[in-house]
């Protein structure tokens, strides 16, 4: 689970971050005393050595406060003690001043984290951050000019820097659940007397408790300048839903846990933290983080969507009465791409009871890489063995390679295709849309059959050359989940 911890989520009585003076020969003197004032003495002795250019700007930023001594944050997260000291160095680790939480490895990083420390007596884990401010310290950091971050701060300004975390589950202060994600959140049918983090969080009650989530061994992989934070309701539902929206109202409380920011802001793990799943599961999930980009740009793709459409169906040919590890194993071995109904039909052996599923199990379908993307979901991704066959009789094979002229990922095949389709008077499709909350970890009937489906589309892509035609096979793909026809 990803949490989104807001800029002013604690209150400490002072500015979030403030630039350090420094001198060329280091932390000395005025500027030392200065920093120890702020962070401390043992923070300033525990420095390390570290190498500063001359246009680096370094920034002293007050990240987080236990609960013990702060209570939850305005968005019902807390953070014990003792998780806060074990883990505030994942910062120094993992993290990097970005901005807008893009934290992939290909996107914009401003400079670099040189210091955590759980600074005892104020009870809170503080940073060093720092900040590129010309060429050479974008030489020796990497990224780009922070010229925006230190306007800010040089206008005395406090910088609005929000920050993010993974916990493997959370665990309510009411009544003990753990919940791995926002689905298994206690609500007002369970045993939480304060009716359930799910309706509740960060609402205090007439007995003084706050209800909000606990989030043992966090990993801090993010501190993201955000330009235009405004006040925190609105900048947790300023871009989600306008004030006038009809939808404003149901969701505001929801909006305001971090679990659910971080889910509607679409914030991802950077690849440092994806699980380790084993080979085939860590290349596999290099292409769905691949496919989540295709998803998003697949709007401009959509003439080629036309080459699932249904008039083409009639290429399945009977199935030859084998189970199904022996067909999916030939149609990996073929490289044959199904679509929906298609796979649906080879899973279960019925078209009829295919077809019955397919609108539930559509709606589950676009963004479905993108809940994959970095997480444990992949890892568990249902009927996952059916793509592993090891042994494919030679009838398998031979159905198989019936399918491989019409059904491959390559251009030719695909233009085939689509002059097939058009030949049929079909038109482009309209995207289809996605139910108002999809969770990543949802396990209903349903979601777990498009899980298997996108584990087959992996399964299938890793089959491929990563050559020049590799981002068209991609794109392709991704069609038939982004644009399925029912």
């Amino acid at each position: 689970m990803i949490k989104l911890l807001l800029p002013g989520g604690w209150d400490f009585g002072e500015p979030q971050s403030v630039l350090v003076k420094c001198a060329a020969r280091g932390l000395i003197g005025a500027d030392r005393k200065a920093l120890e004032k702020r962070a401390g003495e043992r923070f300033v002795a525990e420095l390390p050595e570290f190498r500063r250019a001359k246009d680096e700007e370094i920034v002293h930023m007050i990240a987080m406060g236990a609960e013990e001594a702060y209570s939850s944050n305005r968005n019902g997260d807390g953070f014990r003690e003792p998780h806060l000291k074990n883990s505030h160095d994942t910062f120094r680790k993992y993290a990097k001043p970005f901005r807008d939480h893009r934290n992939h490895s290909t996107d914009p990083h401003y400079g670099r984290v040189i210091q955590s420390s759980y600074h005892e007596p104020m009870r809170r884990v503080e940073l060093l951050v720092g900040y590129n401010g010309g060429p050479e310290s974008i030489t020796q950091n990497g990224g780009r000019l922070a010229d925006l971050e230190l306007e800010k701060l040089a206008s005395s300004t406090d910088l609005p820097v929000s920050m993010s975390c993974r916990v493997s589950h959370d665990i309510c202060s009411g009544c003990g659940n753990k919940a791995r994600s926002r689905a298994e959140y206690c609500d007002h049918n369970s045993n939480c007397k304060y009716g359930g983090l799910k309706a509740h969080i960060a609402e205090t009650f007439e007995d003084g408790h706050t209800l909000h989530a606990d989030n043992p061994d966090p990993k801090f992989f993010d501190i993201s300048y955000v330009p235009k934070p405004a006040d925190r309701i609105a900048y947790a539902l300023g871009t989600l839903y306008k004030a006038a929206s009809a939808d404003w109202t149901p969701y505001a409380r929801y909006h305001c846990s971090g679990a659910g920011l971080a889910e509607d802001l679409d914030l991802r793990l950077p690849e440092t933290l994806w699980p380790d799943l084993g080979r085939d599961c860590s290349g596999r999930l290099k292409l769905a983080a691949e496919l989540a980009q295709a998803e998003r740009r697949i709007g401009d793709e959509r003439s080629w969507a036309l080459a699932w459409h249904p008039s083409l169906r009639s290429s399945l040919t009977p199935l030859p009465g084998l189970p199904p590890e022996q067909l999916f194993g030939a149609l990996l071995a073929e490289k044959v791409a199904l679509d929906l109904r298609e796979f649906a039909t080879v899973l279960t052996g019925d078209s009829k009871q295919a077809a019955a599923a397919l609108p539930e199990v559509a709606r589950h379908l676009p963004g479905i890489y993108g809940r994959l993307e970095g997480t444990e979901a992949l890892g568990r991704v249902p009927l996952a063995g059916l793509y592993e066959c090891d042994f494919v009789s030679p009838a398998a094979r031979k159905w198989a390679a019936k399918l491989a002229a019409v059904r491959r990922l390559d251009q030719v095949s695909a233009a085939a295709r689509v002059r097939s389709a058009v030949f049929h008077g079909a038109t482009e499709p309209a995207c289809t849309k996605a139910a108002a909350v999809i969770d990543r970890n949802e396990q209903c009937g349903a979601a777990r059959l498009a899980q298997a489906y996108a584990g087959y589309q992996l399964a299938l892509l890793d089959q491929y050359p990563r050559n020049h035609e590799f981002p068209f096979a991609a794109t392709l793909l991704t069609a038939a989940t982004v644009l399925p026809w029912t």
